[in-house]
């Protein structure tokens, strides 16, 4: 009888046997053995070793009744625990081998060949061609977006991609043609991030985060921009850079600066002070870009208040902590005052204007009561994954959303359907 009860009890332990059953099938079989055979005969020995296989068969159904109690999990509980854990090492792996931490995404909008001011752009161009070979602590994508019967600016390096083609023009949705405006081709500022955003999608799975920058076509930077711009994001998730202006004509030389000037340039562009007070070089964490459209929606580039609106929707959607305008650094620089001829034709100032106020509107319409604060809980940009647990930043960890979930996914769901209507 003890040995058919042994084998029992290592077989319901080596099967992981959790009923009641198994427990009282044991009990009954221990108060069953030979004892009572044993101990009627009058040996001493006989009934110590009794006592010891009593009180070992008492041991054996302690720990039986532990391995139960500890058993007693949902079916298949262990098979779970170890594909779940098998499944996070190799997304680990996975992740280790192909993401990489930070790519920055860089659009402009080059003049066509018919506009007069090449010379600003070839520098703008140059200067950007120089930033990513420079680039030490990022990668780098850099893009054009322009009109589809444009004929192509021929001073686009062939390093740049081209993103998706612009189609909505501030003179025809304005109808500005009936009222006699001169006719000027500017695009609207919602459709240019529409297209980095788009472009940068297919680089994104590859990098931990993705940081959209654009800036206006005659804005030079300097050798160390996208290092900088990827330095500042370490405690902002958005920024504006104010640039630092030169002067159009070199003294010494007694001519206008162009592209074979660049080395003095970024001389100049260091020396001189940054006083400027306006806002074209515009850097932010790509979730965020489907607000920054809506609250930019019907303005467009070239005439004021473009510039002032990007950086109050910045401001807006990523709040007073997570977003800052850089000013008194010189990393950003434009040749001349000229400023893209935004001086001429007021009635586009005035249709701008208009746009800026509609969209304000608009977007706070739209999200309801306190749209700002609406529009940062959506995105979450500031909580982290770590170990699967989203935490809140500590101080100097960048505060940032690496697109592993969280927010109102409803909501940006919503405003892209809005977006496209």
């Amino acid at each position: 009888t003890s040995f058919f009860q042994m084998a029992f009890r290592a077989a319901a332990l080596s099967l992981g046997v959790t009923s009641a059953a198994a427990l009282v099938v044991v009990l009954l079989l221990q108060r069953t053995t030979t004892a009572p055979r044993f101990v009627s005969r009058d040996d001493s020995q006989r009934l110590a070793a009794t006592e010891e296989l009593v009180e070992a068969q008492d041991r054996a159904i302690a720990q039986l009744r532990a391995e139960l109690e500890r058993r007693r999990r949902p079916p298949l509980g262990r098979a779970r625990n170890v594909v779940e854990e098998t499944l996070t090492s190799t997304a680990t792996t996975r992740t280790n081998q192909r993401r990489r931490p930070l790519l920055v995404a860089h659009v402009i909008n080059p003049m066509p060949n018919d506009h007069g001011f090449h010379v600003d752009q070839e520098i703008t161009f140059a200067s950007l061609v120089a930033a990513k070979r420079n680039a030490k602590t990022v990668d780098v994508a850099q893009y054009t977006t322009e009109f589809a019967d444009d004929t192509p600016c021929r001073t686009t390096p062939p390093s740049f991609a081209r993103a998706a083609n612009l189609t909505s023009h501030a003179h025809a949705l304005y109808e500005m043609a009936s009222r006699g405006v001169g006719f000027r081709k500017l695009p609207l500022v919602s459709d240019i991030l529409a297209a980095l955003d788009a472009a940068a999608e297919e680089e994104a799975g590859s990098y931990d985060r993705v940081l959209l920058v654009y800036t206006n076509t005659d804005i030079a930077v300097q050798p160390d921009f996208y290092d900088v711009v990827a330095k500042l994001a370490e405690a902002r998730s958005a920024f504006v850079i104010n640039r630092v202006e030169i002067p159009a004509s070199s003294s010494s030389k007694g001519r206008p600066f162009d592209v074979q000037d660049l080395p003095a340039l970024y001389t100049l562009g260091k020396q001189r002070p940054q006083l400027h007070a306006g806002y074209d070089c515009f850097v932010w964490d790509r979730r965020a870009t489907p607000f920054l459209r809506l609250y930019a929606r019907g303005l467009f580039v070239g005439y004021p208040p473009v510039g002032r609106h990007l950086r109050d929707a910045l401001a807006c959607v990523f709040g007073p902590s997570h977003f800052a305008e850089v000013k008194g650094q010189k990393h950003t620089f434009h040749v001349g005052d000229r400023n893209g001829g935004w001086n001429t034709f007021p009635e586009f100032e005035h249709f701008n204007r208009k746009a800026a106020r509609h969209a304000e509107a608009a977007f706070a319409a739209f999200l309801g009561p306190n749209p700002c604060r609406r529009a940062q809980k959506a995105i979450n940009y500031g909580r982290r994954r770590r170990g699967g647990q989203k935490q809140k930043p500590t101080t100097g960890e960048r505060p940032h959303d690496d697109g592993g979930g969280g927010g109102d996914v409803v909501l940006l769901h919503k405003v892209r359907v809005e977006l496209d209507a």
